[in-house]
């Protein structure tokens, strides 16, 4: 038996006419040509349930959730709905955490709320500008007769001194006149 390369090109054509005679050969073609469509509307038929789990994915928001397909569409498919069953779970999510954003907002305002309560009755408590004011001048008058008997003592204390000081230089010039007059006291 010969090897396929010692074949001519020519006697390789006889044996594929013998093998598929002209007929056969049609009729293969038109089953190849056949399945290759069926496989090319399969495709696009993928393709366009692949381009529907993209739009789905995109449907985040309850007015464009009511356009999605339903099972009985061609273009349906498991993936689609599990696109749109994760789509649900995030509008889900994002509904909690609105809601959670405003809960937490409310109890914020109800902090302020008893906040400026509490502060109303700090300041109901506090003295009046008008009850400072006679504060602030009480104080200051305080301080003058502070600072007015602190200058008393000391103008006390000099006098004092200035006395003791004076009884001392009589006493002596006393003294003096006494000894020089002859001893009398």
């Amino acid at each position: 038996m010969k090897a396929y390369s010692d074949y001519t090109d020519e006697e390789l054509y006889l044996a594929f006419l013998q093998i598929f005679p002209p007929l056969k050969f049609t009729e293969l073609f038109h089953s190849l040509a056949t399945r290759f469509k069926a496989k090319c509307e399969e495709v696009e038929t993928e393709r366009l349930r692949l381009a529907a789990c993209g739009v789905a994915a995109m449907q985040n928001t309850e007015s464009t959730i009511k356009d999605r397909l339903i099972p009985d569409n061609p273009h349906y498919s498991a993936s689609y709905g599990d696109v749109c069953r994760a789509v649900d779970r995030e509008m889900a999510l994002r509904s909690e955490l609105e809601q959670t954003k405003v809960a937490r907002l409310l109890s914020y305002d109800r902090q302020i709320e008893f906040l400026k309560e509490e502060l109303a009755k700090v300041r109901e408590k506090l003295p009046s500008d008008e009850e400072i004011t006679k504060m602030q001048e009480r104080e200051a008058s305080i301080a003058c007769a502070e600072i007015e008997q602190s200058a008393n003592d000391d103008i006390a204390k000099r006098i004092c001194d200035e006395n003791e000081s004076l009884k001392v230089e009589n006493e002596r010039l006393t003294n003096w006149v006494n000894d020089m007059i002859g001893g009398k006291p």
